[in-house]
């Protein structure tokens, strides 16, 4: 339908505001939720860039979708972004370590990436 045979009655307009609102029915944003690749749920935020689902899988910025295995260990590190004359910023960036050993959890039982 050609907007220029429209009539500008009431019943016009409605009929150009129907063929605009079909012409741009493609170019809808994008779910912002991260969908799941094994099990198609919502993804929750873990930390900002890592993402996790029920079923076991993750989602990190750096490396993509992986699986969680027990010995993973989900951390904030503090890294430096900028050095100023008088003050320091730093970001907290989400780190996977990994445990040694099954038994008892101690902070030095952690290897970092």
């Amino acid at each position: 339908m050609d907007l220029d045979k429209i009539k500008l009655d009431a019943a016009g307009v409605k009929k150009a505001y129907k063929v605009v609102k079909a012409a741009n029915a493609g170019n809808k944003k994008p779910n912002p939720k991260r969908r799941c690749v094994n099990c198609g749920r919502a993804m929750k935020q873990q930390f900002i860039g890592l993402k996790y689902c029920k079923c076991g899988t993750s989602w990190s910025k750096e490396s993509g979708y992986f699986e969680r295995s027990p010995d993973m260990v989900f951390a904030l590190e503090r890294r430096v972004t900028k050095k100023g004359k008088n003050s320091i910023r730093t970001k907290q960036v989400p780190v996977i370590r990994y445990r040694n050993s099954e038994s008892n959890f101690n902070m030095d039982d952690i290897e970092y990436e």
